[in-house]
This record gives structure tokens, C-alpha cells and sequence, in this order.
């Protein structure tokens, strides 16, 4: 029996091993944006390892990425297209704006 336990032991550690790890092989990412009427550009920190965006947790999938700032403001970047759109919510019914970007 505890020949059994040690192996499991030994599993769970090395699996958590292994996600930590790769964890770490994932390099931080950006998402260098532009803002196609005025041409500003700006860099927005992203890391995928741990499901955050500027520091705020994140929702990412293959498709989108997709987080709130501290403002509230929602932010969706779609990765086939580059869009990143920004939607403000109000009284009056709020607007959205889409700059593009590019994860690098």
C-alpha cells in the first residue's frame, strides 16, 4: 500500500512540476496597438500564462481576448482580425471605439 502511495506522491509532484513549468516557458506577451484615426500607438502588457491583461484577470481563448479595466471600460482584442474594440457603458446608451493591434 504505501509502496502505491509514494508513486501517486510522486505523480502529483511531478505533474504540478510540470504545469509550473510550463507556466514559465510562456513568455509575456503585448499587444502593440494603434490608434487608426490619430496613428498614436501603445503597448498593453498581456500575460497568457496567467489569464491577465494589464494586470487585471483576463478572459483568453483562440479567439479573443477580452478584460475590464479599473474604469470599467470593456476590452475585446480578436485575434483573426487585430480589432481591439473598447465599449463604454452609460446612461445614454455608451459608445464603443476600434483601434488594431498586433500580439507580439
Amino acid at each position: 500500500m504505501s509502496g502505491g502511495r509514494a508513486v501517486w506522491g510522486v505523480l502529483a509532484v511531478t505533474l504540478a512540476w510540470g504545469a509550473g513549468a510550463a507556466h514559465a516557458a510562456t513568455p509575456p506577451a503585448t499587444l502593440h496597438c494603434t490608434n487608426t484615426t490619430s496613428g498614436a500607438t501603445w503597448d498593453i502588457p498581456v500575460d497568457l500564462a496567467h489569464g491577465t491583461v494589464d494586470q487585471v484577470p483576463a478572459r483568453i481563448t483562440p479567439r479573443i481576448i477580452a478584460w475590464k479595466d479599473s474604469t470599467l471600460h470593456y476590452w475585446e482584442f480578436h485575434r483573426a482580425t487585430g480589432a481591439l474594440d473598447m465599449h463604454v457603458a452609460s446612461s445614454t446608451g455608451g459608445f464603443y471605439l476600434t483601434d488594431r493591434c498586433v500580439l507580439k
